[in-house]
């Protein structure tokens, strides 16, 4: 049994994110130890975790949370992440305040991708995921291959880490073809095996290429992490102030100086373009709350989570893989 963090107030019908997709809470009570997707604080990441769910004595009040992707149902004392990185409960909880959004969508259409949010790397494949945090293997350089050939079925069982070159045998020359053709494998998947037929099809030295790309790569991580931060400073702003509808709004409730707010108009049309368009963007990677009622008293259930925080709940009217939790 694990015995790290506790999280209570679970409502039975609720849905959590695991490797094989979402479920609801009192489904998986009786499954036994799961793997699930949670906010790792001290990797500042989405991680897979082991964990575990079970009933809890008694009956209570359950609250149900309404925002702009989903539903949500759990105990007024359940902690929920704000997109500001703050946790409070659910109870706490008021209309227009953002929900930290975890992100699951489809990568080329077939494989299932983690939003890690920790600034610099934005996204990974599920099964890479996995077999870093659950299977505790070295993942760079090394393929993870689907045994019965469904790529969103991340099922422990289904999944199996092996060299590039092992890989590339259990495919037939078409199929090899055609994923260098799509770009999905080649030297920017940091798979150094297939970076040789990369720089063979541009007729490029493979040092050029790998200094282009650290290079590039270096650059693209320092812009997602002044977005990121310019996207959290603003969450919280909208946390504190639902009112904000214009860059002056925003300017205003930060009381900044002219000069920084010269600079701060200046910044967002780099990144984002305009301050509407941030507000956009903000709007995609957080859970605007709509509203919240009483859901009545209901037996609760608890998730116990290996070495993690906030386990990913699920929309319940989400049936799909893919999509946003919080």
């Amino acid at each position: 049994m694990l015995k790290e963090n506790r999280i209570g107030g679970l409502a039975p019908w609720q849905k959590v994110y695991t490797n094989e997709g979402p479920e609801k809470v009192e489904t998986l009570a009786k499954k036994g130890r799961f793997v699930a997707l949670c906010w790792d604080g001290k990797k500042g990441r989405m991680a897979a975790k082991w964990a575990e769910i079970r009933p809890e004595k008694g009956k209570r009040a359950v609250v149900r949370i309404s925002t702009d992707k989903g539903t949500f149902c759990m105990s007024k004392e359940h902690p929920v992440r704000g997109a500001d990185g703050k946790e409070r409960p659910a109870g706490e909880l008021k209309k227009g305040m953002r929900l930290h959004a975890g992100s699951v969508h489809k990568s080329n259409g077939k494989y299932l991708e983690v939003g890690l949010q920790n600034k610099q790397k934005g996204k990974l494949r599920f099964q890479r995921l996995i077999a870093q945090d659950i299977m505790r293997r070295k993942i760079q350089g090394m393929d993870v291959h689907h045994l019965d050939g469904d790529t969103m079925n991340n099922s422990l069982k289904n999944l199996r880490l092996m060299t590039p070159t092992e890989h590339s045998r259990l495919h037939t020359k078409e199929t090899n073809a055609a994923k260098l053709k799509s770009g999905e494998h080649n030297f920017l998947t940091d798979n150094p095996a297939t970076e040789w037929w990369a720089c063979r099809a541009g007729k490029q030295s493979k040092k050029a290429l790998k200094s282009a790309f650290e290079k590039g790569r270096a650059l693209d991580y320092q812009r997602r992490s002044t977005k990121a931060q310019m996207l959290k400073r603003l969450w919280a702003s909208l946390n504190e102030n639902p009112q904000i509808k214009t860059l002056q709004d925003y300017t205003e409730f930060r009381k900044l100086a002219p000069s920084k707010a010269r600079s701060l108009k200046v910044s967002i049309r780099t990144h984002f373009g305009s301050f509407p368009r941030m507000l956009k963007e903000a709007s995609k990677r957080n859970h605007k709350i709509s509203g919240i009622r009483p859901a009545g008293a209901e037996r609760t259930f608890a998730a116990t989570v290996e070495r993690g925080e906030n386990i990913l709940l699920w929309s319940n009217a989400n049936p799909n893989k893919y999509g946003t939790g919080i």
